[in-house]
């Protein structure tokens, strides 16, 4: 038979002959995922970045089976590695926007991360003090400066530049992290 072309986010990516998805499809029909008895949450992103990210850590919500973990399927993905730069006026903004108030701005660092790699504190020290934001609001305030994922480091102030990896919150199922694991499958 043909193939079927695949896409992630709107980017053609791979072509499965239609026969091995037919085949997927029928092989899951009707199946629920479930944890305890209960149907379970489950959840997507464009790409983990290489590690994908606890629901605790992404939203404060812990779930058991969300767990951060070891993704080497999405190193090939188009937002392996990415950098964005953002001039000090936007990262004040951001930075007041979640509740910050510390003068003007002096240093942005990340003071801990999470075990995938994303921000679970960010300090902020200005000119009339130091403020921190913890857990989900650290990675807020990351999208918020217009970054495509949450796995990042920080350097600089003007600009501040974020060194970054992945596309999306990063919580289950790497859509990249999937493609890279058939694409390895049937080579």
């Amino acid at each position: 038979r043909h193939t079927r072309l695949r896409t992630v986010t709107g980017v053609q990516t791979c072509a499965l002959p239609i026969s091995l998805a037919d085949a997927a499809i029928a092989a899951t029909r009707a199946q629920v995922v479930a944890f305890g008895g209960k149907a379970a949450s489950t959840y997507f992103s464009s790409d983990s970045g290489g590690f994908t990210a606890s629901s605790a850590e992404v939203w404060g919500k812990e779930l058991p089976y969300l767990v951060a973990k070891a993704d080497p399927f999405s190193a090939g993905s188009p937002r392996a590695r990415w950098q964005l730069e953002v001039p000090l006026g936007r990262v004040q903004e951001a930075a007041g926007n979640a509740g910050v108030r510390v003068g003007a701005l002096r240093s942005v660092t990340v003071t801990r991360v999470s075990e995938s790699g994303r921000p679970l504190e960010i300090t902020f020290v200005g000119a009339s003090g130091t403020g921190k934001l913890t857990g989900a609001s650290a990675g807020g305030f990351v999208r918020a400066l217009g970054a495509s994922g949450t796995r990042v480091t920080l350097a600089g102030l003007n600009p501040l530049v974020l060194s970054g990896s992945g596309s999306g919150h990063g919580v289950g199922l790497s859509q990249y992290g999937a493609l890279g694991q058939i694409g390895r499958a049937h080579v």
